[in-house]
């Protein structure tokens, strides 16, 4: 019996996410993780409509203020600004310490009466208690 082209089986050479067939169908190679360098396994970026041969980590193109690196540490879905659908851009809910994955939009971790979708708009930090303004300080001379 003649041996099998490791391209022609379905087994995964490089622990990426796609098998060896399917790394040939994407142009990527077999025995490399991450084809093109960017920090992102080959396997993640072709399930996430990235292109796994130019380095794209730095972009952002579904404006959520996360690259598409920094997606690849969580579960959010980088074609989406808003993974969860919860009217909140995932980079905003990571900046803030909310869960891009979980509809969090109508608690209000830090108890100031404004849910966490009203505190979007108004670009407040909903995990984080706000402060009082400072009060005025005497002037010198006054008494």
């Amino acid at each position: 019996m003649a041996p099998t082209r490791a391209w022609r089986t379905a087994e995964r050479s490089d622990n990426d996410g796609l098998t060896n067939l399917q790394e040939r169908a994407a142009g990527t190679r077999a025995n490399l993780a991450d084809t093109d360098g960017d920090g992102m396994p080959d396997g993640w970026e072709v399930n996430n409509t990235l292109n796994p041969l130019v380095n794209d980590a730095a972009l952002n193109p579904d404006s959520d203020g996360l690259t598409n690196l920094q997606n690849t540490s969580t579960t959010h879905n980088p074609p989406r600004a808003d993974t969860d659908s919860d009217g909140m851009p995932d980079g905003w809910e990571v900046t803030n310490s909310l869960n891009p994955i979980t509809n969090d939009a109508a608690l209000d971790p830090d108890s100031d009466s404004l849910t966490n979708l009203q505190e979007y708009p108004a670009q407040h930090q909903p995990p984080r208690r706000r402060h009082r303004p400072a009060t005025a300080c005497p002037t010198a001379g006054s008494d």
